[in-house]
């Protein structure tokens, strides 16, 4: 099983190579605060429409990636908050 899985991926870098490389993936990162500017620790913040997600850090810092360059829809949720969401466009 470990020599047709190598070969595969083998063979599969070598058909990479004539293509010309996909634009490199982006990231969102960012702070949830409060309405008085507070960060909101353990928000969870993720790309409406998929399973990528994270959750804040003490700061309220996240970081989502990779994510395709293009408008992506970022949705912020925490208890006892209003959910917030946004547009942004990723650019490779």
């Amino acid at each position: 099983m470990l020599n047709i899985l190598l070969a595969t991926v083998v063979a599969s870098g070598l058909a990479a190579q004539a293509v010309p490389p996909p634009s490199p993936p982006g990231a969102v990162q960012g702070v949830v605060r409060d309405m008085r500017g507070a960060p909101i620790r353990g928000a969870v913040v993720g790309i409406t429409g998929t399973t990528l997600y994270a959750h804040t850090d003490a700061a309220g810092r996240y970081r989502l990636a990779p994510i395709s360059p293009g408008e992506t829809r970022v949705r912020a949720a925490a208890i006892g908050y209003v959910p917030a969401a946004a547009t942004v466009a990723i650019v490779s």
